[in-house]
């Protein structure tokens, strides 16, 4: 409960970050000091584009052998 407590702060906070980023981007855009436009994940890199894509696969295994061990203890075989 905790974990998807603080998984749910972090992409709540990702997501203003991005919104941030993209006020800041136009602000910066319109003032007209810089030659090439600024983009917004110039300013942050959003944290699903940073995360190691083997999180994700070593989730799947996690998650595969989670299910594993509940068949194991409650004596399910498919």
């Amino acid at each position: 409960m905790f974990e998807a407590r603080l998984e749910t702060e972090n992409e709540e906070f990702d997501v203003e970050m991005q919104r941030t980023a993209w006020f800041t981007a136009l602000i910066m855009n319109s003032s007209g000091n810089y030659k090439k436009a600024i983009k917004p994940n110039k300013l942050y890199e959003p944290i699903s584009k940073t995360a190691d894509k083997d999180d994700v696969q070593k989730s799947k295994d996690y998650v595969t052998q989670q299910q594993e061990e509940l068949k194991r203890k409650f004596n399910i075989d498919k």
